[in-house]
């Protein structure tokens, strides 16, 4: 496992964000970052994240120490009609990075990982064995993947990618 590492990832404040096509581009200015558009698309900027999960739908990250003035600009904001559910204690993170990341990966999940198939910037809901998991390729020189799991799943999902870590060497 020397060329691979699997760690937690600092706490962010998570949403759930729904909006309606035509209040996108605003709700993506009061959070930070625009909302992406396009299936299995996220964006990124100063450290706030949005990840396409449906037409409809977006799961976004925000550093927890902006997390407070993030929410009172949205409770501020007068903006059309939307919903951003806290869902922060919902989910945990790990970040799995270095070469064979992807391998690791799927040794439970049954995506086509190759940076082809899902490029950096690439998102999704897809399972881990028996766990729902969220997956995003980062943009990095080095294979690196955020992954979100329900809390409760976690010690699965992390015995899971270290067996198959330790498979692998």
């Amino acid at each position: 496992m020397s060329d691979l590492a699997i760690h937690s990832l600092p706490i962010h404040a998570r949403w759930s964000v729904r909006a309606a096509p035509e209040n996108v581009t605003r709700v993506g200015e009061l959070l930070g970052t625009a909302l992406p558009l396009q299936p299995m698309t996220s964006a990124e900027h100063d450290g706030v994240e949005a990840w396409w999960l449906g037409p409809d739908e977006w799961l976004v990250l925000v550093p927890a120490d902006r997390a407070v003035q993030a929410r009172n600009r949205l409770r501020a904001s007068g903006a059309p009609p939307f919903s951003a559910v806290d869902i922060t204690d919902r989910h945990l993170a790990l970040e799995i990075v270095g070469a064979g990341a992807s391998w690791v990966l799927n040794s439970g999940c049954p995506l086509d990982l190759g940076t082809s198939a899902f490029p950096p910037g690439t998102c999704t809901r897809t399972l881990l064995g028996k766990a729902e998991i969220l997956l995003r390729r980062r943009v990095a020189d080095v294979e690196t993947f955020h992954l979100e799991c329900g809390r409760s799943f976690m010690p699965y999902v992390l015995n899971r990618l270290r067996a198959a870590a330790d498979e692998r060497t």
